[in-house]
C-alpha cells in the first residue's frame, strides 16, 4: 500500500489509562498516528462524556481506523483486541508475534508452536485473569483507607485483609510463579514467549509496571519480597522498562501530560467527598451490619442504636461542618469527644492493635476530657468483664441461631478455627491507648522538676508507647508531643542532663516526627552546655559522645534503609552534594544566582527541601565549631566526625569562600525557636572560632582526613568493603539479576567517593574490575563498560590480557560473536603480547557463538602464527599452543552437535604434534559412552596407560555414569551389580587404580538410582575394602541420603548405618555427616533422637549450622507443638552465628528458615543480627 493510501490511526487517549502499551505497540508497529486528548474529572476522576462518543463505554484505549475511501471509521476498543487486529493486520506485524506452526505441522489442529500458543494465551491472560486481581486489590484495600471513619476501620481492615489473605495474595503468587516458569522454559529466557518482544509482553507491561512497586503490601513473600520469591520476574519487568520502545511511549505521555500516572494508582476513595463517605458508613444496611457484628462479637453492653447513635453524632459534630474541605481533613480529625472515644473503643477492644496502625496525626486533643474518659474506660472495662462472665462466647454459639447475614460477616471476619487473642493480652493493648493519656495528664499535673518529670515520663510511660504496632494512635500522639514540647522548651531555656537530647530525638522518630527543626534545638542545647556550663571532665566526654551520636541519628532521617539501623553516619555522597550543588533548574545560566552559604550547607541534608534543611545549620556551625576547639575535641573526635565534617569541608571549598562574621550571622538569623539570648552566645562563640574551623577544614590535616574511612561504624564499613562488593555481584550475576548488579555498581561507586581506602583496595586487587568487565559484556552493558574502563584510568589500574580475555568470556555468554572478533582486531593490531588462555577463548566462543568453523580457522591461524614464529626465531611474538586449545575446539564441536569436524580437529591436531591430555581422554569418552562404544571405550583406557596418563576422578565418574544410562530405571538388582563390576573390571584391565574420591563418586552415582539395589552399593564398597581402603565419612553421609529418599524414609536403615560403622558420638564423623543425621530423624519424626544430636553438637562447640537441616528440626517440632524446643534451636543457631567470624550475605538470611520461624514467633527481636532484621522488618 503506497504511503497516500495509508489508513488514518487515531488514539483517544486518556490520561491515568492504559493508553501507554498502546502507545508503545503504535510504535514498534512504526505505524503513522494522531492522538485525541482527553482529560479525566478531577472531581470524578471519571472520563468525559465525550468519550461516549466515540465508543459507548466511554473508556480509554480506543484506536479509530478510517481507510481511504471509507465512509465511517472503524472502533477498536479492549487493548487485547487492539493489539491483535494491529498484528494481525500490519507489516511489522510479524515482528511482534511468534511463528505459527510447526514445521510439515501447518495448518493442523495441535500443529502450533509453543510460543505462538504462549503469545495467544498471554493475549487473553493480560487482562483476563491477571489484571482483575490488581483492580480487586485495588478496591480492597479501600477498605483500609484513611477516607473509612477511624471507628469502623478496625473492621474494615480486617475484612480486607482476610480478603488479600485468602484470595489476592495465592492468585498473585500462582499468576507470578506461572510467570517464572515461563520465563526459565521454552525458550523463554529473556521475554514470556521467546528470546524476543512480542505483542503479548507489550500488554503484559501494564500490571506488571503499574503494581511492582504495591506487591509487597499484599502479604508476605518468600525471602522478604516478591522480587526474592520471583527473580526472573523481576528482571523481566526491568526488562521490559529498559527497552527503548517502552521508554519512547513513557516520554510520550510525560510530555503530552506532564508525568504518565497509571490508573491502577488512583486510590478509590478519592472518588468520593467527605458527604458521600458519611451517607455511605452510617445510611448504607451494611454499615449498621458491621457495628452490630461488632457489638456482639466485642460483648460491648452499650445497645447498637447507642453504638450507630454515637457514630452519627460524631460525623455531625466533627465532618459535616467541612464538607467543603478535602477528604484528608475528614481522615485525619482525631479530635472527638470522651464519649464518643469511650463507647467506640469499648466495641473494639481487641482490635485496637488495627486503630493505632491505622491512625492518622491531627489536632491535639482536649485535655480537658482526659479524667472523664478515664472514668468511661474503667466503666467499660467492668461491663465487659461482667458480659464475659455470664454470656456464652459468640465463637461459640450454634450458627442456626444466628442472623444469617450475621453469621456470613462472622464467617469471614473471625472463622470458628480462629482463635482470639487472650483477654490478658487484648486487655493490655486496650488499657494501653488509653491509660497513657490518662498518666500523661496526672503527670503534668503533678509539677515536678524537669528532669524528674522526664525521668518518670522514659519510665513509666514511653515503654509503653514504643511497642505500639505501627502508627501511634492519636490521643496518645498528641499527649506525647506535649510532654517531648515541654522537655525541648525547658532544654531550650534552662539546660539537661547529658543523653536526654538524643533520647527526645528518637522519641520524636518514633512518632513519625523527623523536622530538623526540633534536633536544630536539640544540638544546639548541647553546644551550650559544653561553652557556657562548668563540666566536669567526665560531663564533657558524655556531652562529646551525645553530640556525635545525635549527627549520626540526624544523617539517618528519611532514609528508609536505615530506619532499623543502629546510629552511624548515613550522609549523603560527594557526587550527590555536588551534583545538588550545581543544580538550578529552570534557570537560564546568565541568570544563575551564586551559591549562599545557607543553600550550600543544605546539599548536606539532601532528604529534606531546602528551606527545611536550612533549621537545622545553626545547630551545625556550631557542632563545627566545637570541633574545631582543642577543649573539648581532639583528633580522635574529629575522626569519629569525619564524614560529617569531609562534607563541610568540600562544600565550603565549592562555595569559594571562607566562613565569616557576615555569612555566620546570615545563618544564625534564620528562624528557630531556641532561646534568643543562648543563640546569640552561640553565634559568637562560632566567629571566635572561625580560624580554628578554617584550619582544620581547609588545611590539609592527615589526622582525621586521613581517618576518614576507619571512622564508618563498624557493621558500615562491612558494607563497603571490597570483598563484601565482589561476593554480592557474583551472587546477583549468578541469578542474572540485571537491576542487582546495577544498584550494587552505583553503590560501589558512590562508596569510591566517600572512602578512599575502598580505590586502594581495588588497585591492590585489579581483577575485581576484570570480573566487572566479564559481568557487563555478559548482560550486554555496553555503556557500563566503558564506565569501568574510565574507573580502571582513574584508579591508575592499567588493562591487562586478562581484561581483555574477560570481555570474551562476557561476549560468548550471551554470543555476541562481532564483538569479539572486533576486539581481537584491536588486539592484534596493538602489538598486545597475548597468552594461550585469550586465544582458548576466542577459539571457545567462536564455536560456541555459533561460528564453529571461524573457531577452527583461528586454532589453525595459532599454530601457523607460532610455527612461523619458530621459523624466524622471534618466538617471543607469537603464544605457543597446547593441548588444551585443541580441548577447546573439540569439546565446543561436540557440543554444538558435530562430531565429525570434532574427529577432524582431534586428528588434525595428531598430525601437528599435539599429544593428548586426561581432560581429551575424559571428553573422548563421554561421547563414546554415548554413543554406546564400549569396546572403543576399553581401547581409549588402554591408550591411557600407554601414554603414561594418571585418570582424574572425572574418568570414572564418566565411565560409571555411560554404563549406569544405558539401564533403564527397571533394571533389576543383579543388571547393576554387574555393571558395577563391569566398570571396575575395565579399570583393572587398562592396569588403572582408583582411589577413595573415585570410590565416592562411584558409590553417590550408584546410590542415586532412581531404584538402585542395595547390593549394588555394597558392590562398590566390597570393592573398596578389597584394596585396603575405608569407608569414610563421607561415604556414610551419602548412604544416609540415599536412606532418606526412601518412600517413607527407612530411619532403621540410618541407625543401622551409624551402628556398622561405630558411630556413637559426634566425636567421631565430621560435621557434615550429623547434620545430615539430625534431617534423617527430623524427617523421620524422632524428636527425641534428632534434639539429642543437635545439643551434643551444640556442647561440643560447633552447633548445627546447615539451614536445610534446622528448617526440617524446626518444622518436625512445630509439627509435634513442641514450640520451646524449637525456640531453643533457633536461639542456639541465632547466637552462634552472632559469635562467628563468618561474613553472610543477603541471600543466608533469606533462607526459608528464617522466614519460618518468623511466621511462627521464634525469634526475639533485641537479639536479631542486622542482616536479618533487614528482611524480617515488613
Amino acid at each position: 500500500m503506497a504511503a497516500t493510501e495509508q489508513p488514518k490511526i487515531t488514539l483517544h487517549w486518556l490520561n491515568r489509562s492504559r493508553s501507554q502499551r498502546i502507545i508503545w505497540l503504535l510504535e514498534e508497529l512504526k505505524l503513522p498516528y494522531e492522538l485525541e486528548i482527553y482529560h479525566r474529572n478531577e472531581q470524578t476522576r471519571l472520563a468525559p462524556p465525550e468519550l461516549e462518543k466515540v465508543h459507548p463505554m466511554g473508556k480509554s484505549p480506543v484506536i479509530t481506523i478510517q481507510a481511504p475511501g471509507a465512509d465511517e471509521p472503524i472502533v477498536l476498543a479492549e487493548s487485547g483486541f487492539i493489539t491483535q487486529y494491529l498484528v494481525e493486520n500490519t507489516p511489522e506485524g510479524s515482528k511482534l508475534m511468534p511463528k505459527r506452526w510447526r514445521d510439515g505441522m501447518e495448518g493442523k489442529m495441535g500443529g502450533e508452536t509453543e510460543a505462538w500458543m504462549r503469545y495467544q494465551y498471554y493475549l487473553h491472560f493480560a487482562e483476563g485473569s491477571f489484571m482483575p486481581i490488581f483492580v480487586l486489590a485495588l478496591f480492597i484495600g479501600g477498605l483500609k483507607s484513611p477516607a473509612v471513619p477511624f471507628f469502623i476501620r478496625p473492621i474494615t481492615s480486617l475484612v480486607a485483609n482476610r480478603i488479600f489473605a485468602m484470595y489476592i495474595l495465592p492468585n498473585t503468587k500462582r499468576s507470578l510463579a506461572l510467570l517464572e516458569t515461563h520465563l526459565s522454559t521454552g525458550g523463554g529466557q529473556s521475554y514470556l514467549c521467546s528470546n524476543e518482544l512480542t505483542a503479548a509482553d507489550i500488554l503484559m507491561s501494564f500490571p506488571l509496571t503499574a503494581t511492582k512497586d504495591k506487591l509487597d503490601e499484599f502479604g508476605a513473600f518468600e525471602g522478604g519480597s516478591w522480587r526474592a520469591q520471583f527473580p526472573r520476574v523481576a528482571e523481566y519487568v526491568e526488562r521490559l522498562e529498559a527497552n527503548e520502545g517502552y521508554k519512547a511511549s513513557v516520554a510520550k505521555i510525560e510530555a503530552i501530560d506532564g508525568k504518565m500516572e497509571p490508573n491502577i494508582c488512583v486510590r478509590f476513595f478519592e472518588l468520593f467527598d467527605p458527604a458521600t463517605v458519611h451517607r455511605n458508613f452510617t445510611e448504607h444496611a451494611w454499615f449498621r451490619g458491621l457495628l452490630l457484628a461488632a457489638h456482639l462479637k466485642y460483648g460491648s453492653p452499650t445497645s447498637t442504636s447507642k453504638i450507630i447513635g454515637s457514630a452519627q453524632h460524631h460525623l455531625k459534630s466533627h465532618l459535616l461542618p467541612h464538607q467543603s474541605a478535602r477528604l484528608i481533613a475528614m481522615s485525619a480529625s482525631r479530635a472527638i469527644c470522651s464519649r464518643c472515644s469511650s463507647q467506640l473503643r469499648s466495641v473494639a477492644v481487641q482490635r485496637l492493635g488495627a486503630v493505632a496502625r491505622f491512625a492518622t496525626l491531627g489536632d491535639p486533643p482536649d485535655h480537658s476530657h482526659s479524667l472523664q474518659m478515664q472514668r468511661h474506660m474503667n466503666e467499660s472495662e467492668v461491663q465487659r468483664q461482667s458480659f464475659q462472665s455470664s454470656t456464652t462466647p459468640f465463637n461459640g454459639a450454634a450458627k442456626g441461631s444466628q442472623d444469617p447475614a450475621l453469621a456470613l460477616f462472622n464467617d469471614v471476619v473471625s472463622p470458628a478455627s480462629n482463635e482470639l487473642p487472650s483477654g490478658d493480652l487484648a486487655e493490655r493493648r486496650a488499657l494501653g491507648e488509653l491509660e497513657i493519656v490518662a498518666k500523661i495528664d496526672e503527670l503534668l499535673k503533678k509539677g515536678l522538676a524537669m528532669q524528674e518529670e522526664y525521668e518518670a515520663f522514659r519510665e513509666d510511660i514511653w515503654p509503653h508507647v514504643k511497642e505500639m504496632p505501627g502508627q501511634v494512635p492519636m490521643p496518645v500522639y498528641n499527649a506525647v508531643t506535649m510532654v517531648l514540647g515541654k522537655m525541648r522548651s525547658q532544654l531550650s531555656w534552662v539546660g539537661g542532663e547529658s543523653g536526654n537530647s538524643l533520647e527526645v530525638a528518637e522519641m520524636y522518630s518514633k512518632l513519625g516526627r523527623s523536622e530538623l527543626r526540633i534536633r536544630n534545638d536539640l544540638v544546639m542545647n548541647i553546644c551550650y552546655i559544653l561553652i557556657e556550663v562548668k563540666c566536669t571532665s567526665s560531663r564533657r566526654t558524655l556531652l562529646m559522645n551525645e553530640l556525635i551520636t545525635l549527627w549520626k541519628h540526624i544523617s539517618q532521617l528519611k532514609r528508609a534503609s536505615e530506619v532499623l539501623e543502629k546510629p552511624r553516619f548515613a550522609l549523603p555522597s560527594t557526587q550527590d552534594v555536588l551534583e545538588d550543588l550545581n543544580r538550578q533548574p529552570n534557570v537560564p545560566e546568565d541568570q544563575m544566582r551564586p551559591l549562599t552559604l545557607e543553600r550550600a550547607l543544605a546539599s548536606l541534608f539532601l532528604a529534606f527541601p531546602p528551606p527545611q534543611a536550612a533549621t537545622i545549620l545553626p545547630g551545625l556551625l556550631s557542632t563545627v565549631a566545637i570541633l574545631s576547639d582543642p577543649r573539648f575535641s581532639g583528633p580522635g573526635r574529629q575522626t569519629e566526625a569525619a564524614p560529617l565534617l569531609n562534607l563541610v569541608r568540600l562544600v565550603l571549598s565549592r562555595l569559594g569562600s571562607e566562613l565569616n562574621e557576615t555569612n555566620v550571622g546570615e545563618i544564625f538569623r534564620l528562624k528557630t525557636r531556641y532561646n534568643y539570648k543562648k543563640q546569640q552566645k552561640l553565634r559568637d562563640y562560632v566567629v571566635r572560632q572561625l580560624g580554628h574551623i578554617a584550619k582544620m577544614l581547609l588545611y590539609k590535616n592527615d589526622q582525621w582526613q586521613g581517618g576518614l574511612a576507619s571512622s564508618m561504624d563498624p557493621e558500615m564499613a562491612k558494607t563497603k568493603s571490597l570483598s563484601t562488593f565482589h561476593q554480592q555481584l557474583r551472587v546477583a550475576y549468578g541469578s542474572r539479576n540485571t537491576g542487582a548488579i546495577l544498584a550494587i555498581w552505583q553503590n560501589m561507586i558512590s562508596s569510591l567517593q566517600d572512602y578512599p581506602k575502598l580505590g586502594e583496595e581495588i588497585r591492590n586487587d585489579p581483577h575485581f574490575l576484570d570480573f566487572w568487565v566479564f559481568v557487563w559484556c555478559g548482560v550486554r552493558r555496553a555503556n557500563k563498560l566503558q564506565e569501568t574502563m574510565e574507573l580502571m584510568n582513574e584508579l591508575g589500574v592499567q588493562p591487562t590480557v586478562k581484561t581483555y580475555t574477560s570481555m570474551l568470556h562476557g561476549w560468548k555468554m550471551c554470543k555476541d560473536t562481532a564483538k569479539i572478533e572486533a576486539l581481537w582486531s584491536q588486539l592484534i593490531q596493538s602489538g598486545l603480547q597475548l597468552d594461550v588462555v585469550i586465544w582458548t577463548a576466542r577459539i571457545s566462543a567462536l564455536i560456541d557463538g555459533g561460528r564453529p568453523q571461524d573457531g577452527i580457522n583461528a586454532l589453525i591461524q595459532m599454530v601457523t602464527t607460532w610455527k612461523n614464529a619458530v621459523k624466524s626465531g622471534h618466538e617471543a611474538d607469537a603464544v605457543e599452543p597446547t593441548i588444551a586449545v585443541v580441548n577447546a575446539a573439540f569439546n565446543g564441536l561436540l557440543r554444538l552437535g558435530d562430531p565429525q569436524k570434532a574427529n577432524e580437529v582431534l586428528a588434525w591436531a595428531g598430525r601437528e604434534g599435539f599429544m593428548p591430555d586426561v581432560r581429551t581422554y575424559n571428553i573422548l569418552l563421554r561421547e563414546t559412552l554415548r554413543t554406546d562404544d564400549s569396546e572403543s571405550a576399553k581401547d581409549l583406557l588402554r591408550s591411557m596407560r600407554r601414554q603414561g596418563i594418571e585418570p582424574d576422578s572425572a574418568t570414572f565418574t564418566i565411565l560409571l555414569e555411560g554404563v549406569i544410562s544405558r539401564m533403564g530405571d527397571d533394571a533389576s538388582s543383579e543388571e547393576q551389580v554387574r555393571a558395577v563390576n563391569h566398570v571396575f573390571a575395565d579399570i583393572e584391565a587398562a592396569k588403572l587404580k582408583p582411589n577413595l574420591e573415585t570410590y565416592a563418586k562411584m558409590l553417590y552415582s550408584v546410590a542415586r538410582l532412581p531404584n538402585g539395589s542395595d547390593d549394588a552399593v555394597a558392590a562398590v564398597q566390597a570393592h573398596m575394602v578389597s584394596k585396603g581402603m575405608k569407608v569414610t565419612a563421607h561415604m556414610v553421609t551419602i548412604l544416609i541420603e540415599r536412606a532418606l529418599t526412601q518412600d517413607p524414609p527407612d530411619i532403621d536403615a540410618v541407625r543401622e548405618l551409624l551402628h556398622k560403622h561405630k558411630l556413637k558420638s559426634v566425636d567421631q564423623g565430621d560435621q557434615t555427616l550429623w547434620e545430615r543425621v539430625v534431617s534423617a530423624y527430623s524427617v523421620a519424626g524422632e524428636p527425641d533422637e534428632a534434639l539429642a544430636i543437635f545439643d551434643e553438637l551444640a556442647n561440643a562447640g560447633r552447633p548445627v549450622t546447615s539451614l536445610p537441616c534446622l528448617l526440617d528440626l524446626v518444622r518436625m517440632l512445630l509439627d509435634r507443638q513442641d514450640r520451646e524446643a524449637a525456640e531453643r534451636v533457633v536461639s542456639v543457631a541465632l547466637a552462634h552465628k552472632l559469635k562467628s567470624s563468618e561474613k553472610f550475605n543477603d541471600r543466608y538470611w533469606r533462607h526459608h528458615f528464617w522466614y519460618m520461624a518468623r511466621e511462627n514467633g521464634l525469634l526475639k527481636r533485641a537479639n536479631l543480627p542486622e542482616e536479618l532484621i533487614k528482611h524480617i522488618a515488613g
